[in-house]
C-alpha cells in the first residue's frame, strides 16, 4: 500500500486479508482526497460485495467529525461528497465486468486476477482509466498456472 507506482502486482497466498487491505487503502483515499474513485474487479458478486462491506465497516468506525457525507450506499458502491457538494469520491465494486470511465485519480484493483474468465480484456480495459491524474492499477492474485494474463504480467 505504500507504493506510489502506477502499476502494482501482488502474488499472494489465500486468506491473507488482501480484500480488507485494498478496501482500507482506497477508503482512506476516498476520505482524504477531493477527487478519487476506486474500482474493484472481483472474481464473483460475493467477493465484490465484500469490498464494499469492509469500506462500510471502516466508515462506521470513523468519528463523525472526520466522515465525509455519504451520498451513495448500496451493495456494490459507496459515494461521498464534501465541500458543499463540490468534491466527490466513490468506491465501486464489480464482478468480472470490464471497468469503464474517463478516469482521473482512479485506482483499479483486479482481485484474484489469475482466476478471471476474461482476464486479458479486463486488463486492457483498465489501462486507459489509469492514464490521467494520480491513478494506479493493482493486479492481485493467487497463482493459477502459466496460461493466464496474471502469469504473463
Amino acid at each position: 500500500m505504500e507504493s506510489i507506482s502506477s502499476f502494482k502486482i501482488v502474488n499472494k497466498s489465500r486468506q491473507v486479508g488482501m480484500s480488507l487491505a485494498i478496501s482500507a487503502d482506497s477508503f482512506a483515499k476516498s476520505q482524504t482526497r477531493n477527487v478519487y474513485e476506486a474500482i474493484y474487479i472481483s472474481i464473483n458478486r460475493e467477493e465484490a460485495s465484500n469490498k464494499i462491506d469492509y469500506a462500510r465497516m471502516l466508515y462506521e468506525s470513523l468519528p463523525l467529525q472526520w466522515r465525509k457525507k455519504k451520498i451513495i450506499d448500496n451493495k456494490f458502491s459507496m459515494g461521498f461528497e464534501s465541500g458543499g457538494g463540490k468534491h466527490r469520491t466513490s468506491l465501486i465494486s464489480l464482478a468480472q465486468r470490464a471497468p469503464r470511465g474517463p478516469g482521473f485519480n482512479v485506482d483499479v484493483y483486479l482481485d484474484e486476477f489469475a482466476h478471471f474468465t476474461w482476464d486479458e480484456s479486463m486488463y486492457i480495459a483498465a489501462l486507459p482509466i489509469i492514464s490521467r491524474g494520480d491513478s494506479s492499477l493493482s493486479v492481485i492474485s493467487t497463482p493459477l498456472g502459466n496460461k493466464n494474463q496474471f502469469y504473463k504480467i
